[in-house]
């Protein structure tokens, strides 16, 4: 049988095209409205780079970005790490390895919305956490975890990491 030059790239057409309508032209369209003026009622007005001037002198983008790093240094390294740990970890034969791999399994089955009501109730001002700490003496008065500046991103990073421990 033989076979076209053509025909490979005929296979890679159907992909080529969905990417093309789904993914790059949104993102080019979307570069271009980011280079207008554009209220949703009139029509866009071309003001070229004036609202990336705007952003880059707006205090709160850069808090943005900031925490972006901080959370991108925290979690994507930890969930490289910690899951290979574990997968070595799981296949060992060691004392209490059935309920460490039942414990193990438990972010895959749990749904995040029960996952989010969960850590609530630990991350909650007369929650799990802060009652553990005041027990050991640690705290003399309750950490707001998640309404706090300073710990809610770790809060955050914490629940991010337990939950993507299912990737293995």
């Amino acid at each position: 049988m033989k076979t076209n030059k053509l025909t490979p790239y005929l296979f890679l057409l159907p992909g080529c095209v969905i990417l093309g309508a789904f993914i790059f032209y949104p993102m080019l369209q979307a570069f271009w409205m980011s280079l207008t003026d554009y209220n949703m009622i009139t029509d866009p007005e071309y003001v070229g780079f004036s609202n990336y001037e705007t952003l880059f002198q707006d205090g709160l983008f850069w808090k943005t970005l900031t925490n972006t790093f901080i959370y991108l240094i925290g979690v994507v390294p930890a969930l490289v790490v910690i899951p290979i740990f574990l997968a070595v970890l799981v296949n060992q034969n060691l004392r209490g390895i059935g309920f460490f791999r039942s414990a193990y399994y438990i972010p895959v089955v749990t749904s995040l919305v029960v996952a989010g009501i969960a850590w609530d109730w630990v991350y909650k001002e007369n929650g799990l956490l802060n009652y553990a700490l005041d027990v050991l003496n640690i705290i003399s008065e309750p950490i707001h975890w998640l309404t706090s500046t300073q710990t809610a991103i770790f809060a955050v990073m914490v629940v991010t990491v337990w939950k993507g421990l299912d990737i293995i």
